[in-house]
């Protein structure tokens, strides 16, 4: 499917504005230059009809959403007069579109990698267009950053853009990361969007975990540092410090969890 039969069936498409138009067609160029292996064909087929629609906080908790079975774009009013990167917001969602399929997008399937999910969805829009603004994920990207340095980027990539829930699942249990820890990342974001005001974030929990499981195998001194890089112990660093105070034992706990394990030489890296 070629680029230019999508930005045909958005022009087509008679229930959406001009204006809306063109910000979809470049944000649809940009996806395209930077992931010019994805099949774009149901992107194609749902901007053909989508709908935008307008919707309340209670009904869209976060400024957007996306419904695969209704092909509806939602837009939270509310969140709408906030401080928004609109060109971060409206790449999330063409992602989201692109991948969409029965009740969900990407790799998720019944919400059991909801979190994990989002938090991928979240990485990939930031490698596209950045993000001006604060995140709404912050806690689902930093616990998908650290699988991913445990599974590897590309399976991640490669689930994603297929809707391959169970090769992702095989692959996580395969690399010591139990269903436990994505029903808690899936428990802390649900917290994290409706509980915002008293909400206690889980982060240091599910990186323990994580951490956990990645000290089973052995790994060079290189990937331990990566995994060590995308580690977070100091609630200073969030917006909202008070929900994150728990993640200031996170550095202590690692080191002491590193200390168990086994570091490949560079020998034996390399014949790996």
């Amino acid at each position: 499917m070629g680029l230019k039969s999508v930005l045909d069936a958005v022009d087509n498409n008679k229930s959406i504005t001009s204006d809306f138009k063109d910000n979809i067609k470049e944000l649809i160029t940009i996806l395209n230059t930077f992931f010019p292996m994805v099949d774009l064909t149901n992107l194609k087929n749902r901007l053909e009809n989508i709908k935008i629609v307008s919707s309340s906080k209670l009904v869209t908790k976060d400024i957007m959403d996306y419904h695969p079975v209704d092909n509806e774009l939602c837009f939270n009013l509310e969140e709408l007069k906030k401080d928004y990167d609109v060109k971060h917001v409206l790449m999330n969602a063409l992602i989201r579109i692109a991948t969409s399929h029965d009740q969900t997008f990407g790799f998720d399937q019944n919400d059991k990698l909801k979190a994990l999910n989002m938090g991928y969805t979240e990485i990939l829009t930031n490698f596209v267009v950045g993000n001006k603004k604060d995140s709404l994920y912050d806690d689902e990207v930093i616990a998908t950053n650290l699988i991913s340095n445990i599974v590897g980027p590309d399976i991640l990539f490669q689930a994603y853009f297929t809707n391959n829930p169970n090769s992702l699942v095989n692959t996580l249990v395969n690399n010591n990361i139990s269903m436990d820890t994505m029903e808690l990342m899936n428990y802390n974001f649900e917290l994290s969007k409706n509980g915002k005001e008293s909400f206690e974030s889980k982060l240091a929990d599910i990186q323990i975990m994580l951490a956990k499981s990645f000290a089973l195998e052995p790994r060079s001194l290189e990937v331990v540092n990566d995994f060590e890089a995308n580690l977070y112990g100091d609630s200073k660093v969030f917006k909202d410090e008070a929900s994150y105070n728990s993640i200031n034992g996170v550095y202590k706990l690692w080191e002491d969890i590193k200390k168990q394990m086994t570091i490949k030489s560079l020998e034996e890296s390399k014949t790996m």
